[in-house]
């Protein structure tokens, strides 16, 4: 009866154990992911900011710029649109729309981020 109990309990604690070392695994994997999306937020604001406080921010972003860059010892590419707003409220506004892409294993990642910009002093022909 005892060398039974003492089997069930061992294989109840290997059970135990696979199970900890499965979830830190997981954990693991989900850390990685979050460092991914937090480097591609850095990077996508770094990028945006730089662009846009640029003085020729507008004539770089009227042709939509599709470049890559080499970070963290993983490729990145970024595409940046521009798009006027319509209308008598919106004439100063402009929507600029960037997006970072990035491959971790076989999984594409794509992040964007819209931002309106405000230009009193650009004047949009219509």
């Amino acid at each position: 009866m005892i060398l039974v109990e003492a089997l069930l309990a061992v294989v109840i604690l290997g059970v135990g154990i696979s199970l900890v070392v499965q979830s830190l695994n997981v954990s693991r994997r989900n850390v990685a992911r979050s460092l991914d999306y937090t480097r591609a937020v850095f990077l996508i604001e770094n990028k945006l900011t730089a662009m846009l406080l640029s003085p020729s921010s507008s004539s770089s972003l009227d042709a939509n710029a599709d470049e890559s860059l080499q970070n963290f010892g993983q490729e990145y590419s970024y595409n940046f649109e521009e798009k006027s707003l319509t209308g008598d409220s919106f004439k100063y506004l402009t929507d600029v729309t960037a997006e970072l892409s990035w491959k971790t294993g076989r999984r594409e990642n794509v992040l964007s981020v819209s931002a309106l910009v405000f230009d009193p002093s650009s004047e949009k022909q219509e």
